[in-house]
This record gives structure tokens, sequence and C-alpha cells, in this order.
């Protein structure tokens, strides 16, 4: 037994060294191409117009006249009447302040003829200190030529001039203020003025939103922050 055993021990075949066959796996190839797209995040919130306006009024009066369209909820194109305020004390203020203006322009004129006078007196005079004529006794030496020119009345005059003219442009602008317009598209929130009633200046009679740029408020999940453009 022993020697059968021998015998199949050395005569047992040997396994040889090769090299591995190399073996490729079946795959499927496909070409893909950088894209910027538009992902999709549900989110909910508010939507709220981006312009807001509280109206007011720049003077005072009793509305004569009110747009029947204006009410709350009515959407109102720019430039559309609000309402026209009681224009009759404001164009009386006009008519008083163009009557100062032509006051003061006269009151200008008379003070210019007088400096033609003064101007033709002072050079007499220097004629006479010349010694091209004869001076009075009871003259008197002036202190400085701008007051015998009148040059201080002549200053005031004029100020009196830009003064009504001023204050004639504020009542015309008064006046145009009587009727009060809407500045943009808008859709009327709220309203709170009838026909017949009286409004102060500075005094909120409605509230506006604008209708061209709506803002969204959203509440968007931490998860989907990723996706989203903060700039």
């Amino acid at each position: 037994g022993a020697g059968v055993a021998l015998y199949l021990k050395k005569s047992a075949p040997v396994a040889g060294k090769a090299q591995p066959k190399k073996q490729a796996r079946l795959v499927d190839v496909e070409s893909f191409e950088t894209q910027t797209r538009r992902l999709p995040v549900p989110a909910h919130g508010q939507v709220v117009a981006a312009r807001h306006l509280s109206l007011s009024p720049e003077v005072s009066g009793r509305i004569v006249e009110l747009n029947p369209a204006f009410e709350t909820g009515a959407r109102l194109r720019a430039g559309a009447l609000v309402c026209r305020i009681d224009p009759r004390d404001y164009a009386i203020d006009v008519a008083l302040k163009e009557a100062t203006l032509q006051k003061a322009q006269a009151a200008l004129e008379i003070e210019q003829g007088q400096q033609r006078i003064a101007r033709t007196e002072w050079e007499m005079y220097q004629q006479t200190e010349n010694g091209e004529g004869t001076v009075s006794k009871s003259s008197v030496v002036p202190s400085s030529p701008d007051l015998v020119l009148r040059k201080p009345e002549l200053q005031q005059a004029q100020a009196e001039v830009e003064n009504a003219r001023a204050a004639l442009e504020q009542a015309r602008l008064n006046l145009e203020r009587t009727e009060i317009r809407i500045p943009f598209d808008t859709l009327v929130v709220d309203e709170s003025i009838e026909e017949g009633s009286y409004v102060s200046a500075q005094g909120e009679i409605a509230s506006l939103a604008g209708t061209d740029r709506f803002w969204i408020t959203a509440t968007v999940p931490v998860e989907d922050l990723q996706w989203v453009d903060m700039e």
C-alpha cells in the first residue's frame, strides 16, 4: 500500500503557470454635454406689489369732483384723475399774487427812473467838483456814491419783484395741486373719500399698489436651498 501511494504521488500531474487572459466587460457608452437647466423647487409664499403708496393731497379743500371708477379694487392707469378739490380759493390767490407782482414791477420801474435822475445829478456834482461849475454852499458832500445812485433802493425793488414772482409760482402750483391724479398704473387697495368730503393736506385718502411688478415672499425647504441662486 505504501508503494502504491508513493507511485501515485510521483506520477500525479503538475499544473503549469500561465498569464491570465484579459476579459473585457460589456458596457454601454453614451456621450454627455454640460447644460444649464432650471430645476423646479416647490415653495409657497405671499405675492406683494413692489410699490405701495399712501395717496395724500398737497392742498386742503372740499372735493367737488370724484372719479366714479375710483373705488376699492379698481385698476387705474397712470395719470387718471382721482378727484378735484374746489379750486376757487386757489384761483383767487393766483389773481392776488399776479396783482402783487404787477405792483412790484411798477415800483421797480419807478425806482429805475429815480436811478436815472440820481445818476444825472451825480454826474453834475462831479463836474462841479472838477471846477466846471459852481457849488452851492448848502450842498452836502455825499458819503457814498451807492447812496447817491440809490443802489440799495434798486436792490430792494428787485428783491420785491423776485419775491412776488416766487409767490405767484407757488400760488399757481397750489392751483395745479387741486387735481389729484394716479402717479403710476395701480390697484386701489383702499379709499376713504366721497364727493363733498373735506380733505386736508398730507391726510391719507387712499392706499395704492403698483401693478407693473410684484414680489413673492416664498418659504423654501432647507434641502432645496442648494438649487436656489442667491445672487
